[in-house]
């Protein structure tokens, strides 16, 4: 009987260890993507300041494509 209960007991620290070691990797995985999540939101707003600024200078460029004819 109470090599029954020792077994039953090895096998529950192997399963808490085996939890352990999942609620583990889930955390860091977490954090990984915060930390992801977190880059992500700087790369999309530097992003729209790189489109904004080529949209500004297409628009100096056109400016500066203005022909007079018809001047002697």
């Amino acid at each position: 009987m109470e090599s029954c209960l020792y077994k039953m007991k090895d096998r529950m620290d192997k399963q808490d260890t085996r939890i352990q070691g999942a609620e583990d990797r889930i955390c860091n995985l977490d954090d990984g993507a915060n930390k992801m999540e977190k880059h992500l939101v700087r790369m999309e707003n530097r992003l729209c300041m790189v489109v904004a600024k080529n949209v500004d200078l297409e628009a100096r460029g056109r400016q500066n494509n203005i022909r007079i004819l018809g001047i002697a």
